[in-house]
């Protein structure tokens, strides 16, 4: 199995965490077991695995930004983002850093929990 840390060249958006191209994994359970040790090597942090090829999860991926408002920054405090993310003190109006990940992943918690939560519920 070969584990690829990808480089910002491979995307053309911007790059807001690590991302890795696994190949040649011979079962559901080694993938599984990569993810393991991952999430123990990174407990702090979000692990996410799609079966796409790389060019089609990243085309989905932007669909479900844009379409969801994933990257809207209003209500967030801004100020402990990194400074490159500012033009004349301005935010420049999407995510570009690292910094800024913690701005999609509770807006995807906020839709999950208003849009998919209840309805599961409801069935």
């Amino acid at each position: 199995m070969e584990v690829k840390l990808l480089k910002p060249d491979h995307f053309s958006g911007e790059i807001l965490f690590k991302n890795y191209l696994v190949k040649g994994f011979d079962s559901f359970d080694q993938l599984i077991d990569l993810y393991a040790k991952y999430k123990k090597n990174n407990s702090k942090k979000s692990i996410l695995i799609t079966l796409d090829k790389l060019d089609q999860a990243h085309y989905t991926s932007t669909h479900a930004i844009l379409n969801n408002d994933l990257d809207s920054t209003e209500g967030y405090d801004l100020s402990g983002i990194d400074t490159i993310a500012f033009e004349n003190n301005e935010h420049i109006g999407y995510l570009s850093t690292p910094s800024e990940f913690f701005i999609r992943k509770e807006n995807f918690l906020t839709i999950v929990k208003v849009k998919f939560i209840p309805a599961r519920r409801a069935s």
